[in-house]
């Protein structure tokens, strides 16, 4: 019986190099290329598919210090969930990303990093200013809460 195919890094650099020159390229636009978008579905396949569909659910908040020294992004998933996520940096909280990226590694992300990346890069999304402890707040509610609630036995 043969073993699946896993993802060699190299497409994992392609990704990394692919955000920088195209998710940033495009502007404010809300609308994602035909040429970008084919690009990521050469990368993500059906991942993307549901990717888009998070998008057009206009599900991203971005948080914001004054000053916009410090961001977090959070994305409202498919099933109501609320994923905190880091500009430009590829790690989600969601049993997809667990699995399939880290575990597996049959995929490069999740729908929700892919989901954020589009609407960041069109700027298809919610702005709310915080101050600085009300994110760092919000930050240990998102990490340490949620490890909380799942080593104890909750959802």
């Amino acid at each position: 019986m043969s073993k699946s195919p896993t993802l060699n890094v190299s497409l994992y650099q392609v990704w990394d190099s692919f955000w920088d020159q195209k998710l940033t390229s495009f502007g404010q636009s809300e609308k994602v290329p035909d040429d970008v978008l084919l690009a990521l579905h050469s990368i993500h396949g059906s991942v993307l598919e549901r990717a888009v569909e998070l998008f057009d659910k206009d599900c991203l908040t971005v948080f914001r210090t004054k000053g916009h020294s410090r961001e977090v992004l959070q994305i409202i998933g498919s099933s109501g969930m609320i994923y905190t996520l880091f500009h430009k940096i590829n790690f989600c909280q969601c049993q997809s990303y667990k699995f399939q990226v880290l575990l597996y590694k049959a995929n490069v992300t999740c729908k929700h990093v892919l989901a954020a990346a589009l609407s960041y890069a069109t700027g298809k999304f919610k702005v709310m200013e915080l101050s600085s402890e009300d994110l760092t707040k919000l930050l240990i509610d998102s990490f340490v809460g949620r490890n909380e609630m799942q080593t104890s036995g909750h959802p």
